[in-house]
C-alpha cells in the first residue's frame, strides 16, 4: 500500500508504506521528537512560571485528596 502524504517536519510530500508513517526519513523523525521535547519542556516551565505567579488560581494536589480522608 503506497499512500501520499507530507512529513510533518520538512513539509515536503512522501510516499509512506505505511498509514501511520509521520515523516520522510529517520533525519526528520528525529528531529521532529527533539522539536517536540524542546516545545514540551518549555511549556512545562511556562506552567511552573503561571503557578509562581498566581498560586491561588491553580488546584494542587493537597486540596483534591483533603476531602476524601475525612470520616463520615
Amino acid at each position: 500500500m503506497k499512500i501520499l502524504k507530507t512529513c510533518e517536519y520538512c513539509k515536503q510530500e512522501l510516499i509512506a508504506r505505511k498509514t501511520t508513517s509521520k515523516t520522510c526519513s529517520d533525519d526528520c523523525a528525529k528531529r521532529l521528537y527533539k522539536l517536540k521535547q524542546r516545545n514540551n519542556k518549555i511549556q512545562q516551565a511556562e506552567i511552573k512560571e503561571e503557578i509562581k505567579r498566581k498560586p491561588k488560581a491553580f488546584v494542587t494536589e493537597e486540596d483534591v485528596s483533603t476531602p476524601f480522608h475525612r470520616q463520615f
